[in-house]
């Protein structure tokens, strides 16, 4: 079976609304996931405008507080969007699981090396900013 998405899931002590609060606001991302973005802001007709390596993309933010989403939108073809998927869902007792969900880069299988790399950009650094960023709420 060819699949098409990876998804991954991390948990941790710090409570779900901490990290949605981070993860929802788009203008943390470069704290938190400085492979994916080195800038982002907000554009008053575009939306949220991300440059990477000197080059920018229009972002599409769709979160949702009640169900813990925080979903990053991009044209991956013309008509079509695609991007992260994640949910921060309580644990039982305290703490918080982050799921996300990426699209498979074209050219990589789950069998190759740089699989998860390509997709899911340094797992356990992506862990521990978020961790790091929500926990202080503040610059990371």
């Amino acid at each position: 079976m060819n699949h098409r998405t990876v998804t991954q899931s991390i948990e941790t002590e710090t409570e779900p609304g901490t990290i949605f609060h981070l993860l929802a606001d788009p203008r943390n991302i470069p704290q938190w996931a400085p492979l994916f973005a080195d800038e982002i802001h907000e554009d008053q007709q575009l939306g949220w405008v991300v440059t990477k390596d000197g080059k920018s993309f229009v972002l599409h933010v769709v979160s949702s507080a009640s169900s813990g989403t925080v979903d990053y939108l991009r044209e991956t073809t013309p008509g079509r969007e695609g991007g992260a998927y994640i949910r921060v869902l309580p644990r039982p007792g305290t703490g918080s699981t982050i799921v996300m969900t990426l699209p498979i880069t074209p050219g990589t299988t789950e069998e190759s090396p740089p699989f998860l790399a390509r997709n899911l950009p340094n797992w356990s650094a992506f862990h521990w900013r978020v961790i790091k960023c929500a926990s202080a709420m503040n610059p990371c």
